[in-house]
């Protein structure tokens, strides 16, 4: 699989105005949403003071990725998703927690008989199937942050913008 980060996982693109999307978000069905992996870690106490710290004095770090297959299919593609998180104790370097999760998402394009081109799978993968994941790695990585020991965590929302804005807030 090949990646296909988006620049800001929080803006998601109105699809009718990328002609890469919009014929095929018209065909689109998902298949499935499953989870493919997840991992959690925690400091041992005795090994960092880190592991010590209370609740506010924590920093999170997220990076998303998502995943589009390096061998297209004419019927449907899967993509991966995924989340890291990475707590720390502010101003150090050891790290408190960790989790990964993943999940692959499965989209069938019936009456398609030909492969998505790179730029379509990449244009799907960061704003179809990481909008449809995005539910599903919220709600996993605040259950691990609450199984670690740490304050409830939850991915931001991310939301569909109608006028092209920039994710920022700006628009409502």
């Amino acid at each position: 699989m090949t990646n296909a980060s988006p620049v800001n996982p929080l803006r998601a693109q109105d699809v009718r105005d990328n002609p890469d999307l919009r014929d095929l978000v018209e065909v689109a069905q998902l298949a499935a949403v499953e989870l493919v992996s997840m991992g959690a870690s925690r400091a041992h106490e005795s090994n960092t003071s880190a592991a010590l710290v209370t609740p506010p004095e924590l920093e999170v770090s997220i990076a998303i990725n998502t995943l589009y297959p390096t061998t297209p299919q004419s019927g449907g593609s899967a993509f991966i998703c995924s989340a890291q998180c990475h707590w720390r104790a502010k101003n150090e370097e050891a790290e408190v927690a960790s989790c990964v999760v993943q999940y692959r998402v499965t989209y069938v394009f019936p009456g398609r008989t030909d492969a998505l081109s790179k730029e379509q799978q990449v244009a799907f993968a960061n704003h179809v199937a990481l909008h449809t994941a995005w539910p599903f790695l919220r709600a996993k990585v605040q259950q691990l942050s609450v199984e670690l020991g740490l304050p409830a965590f939850a991915l931001p929302l991310r939301k569909m913008l109608a006028d092209g804005g920039d994710g920022d807030g700006s628009n409502p």
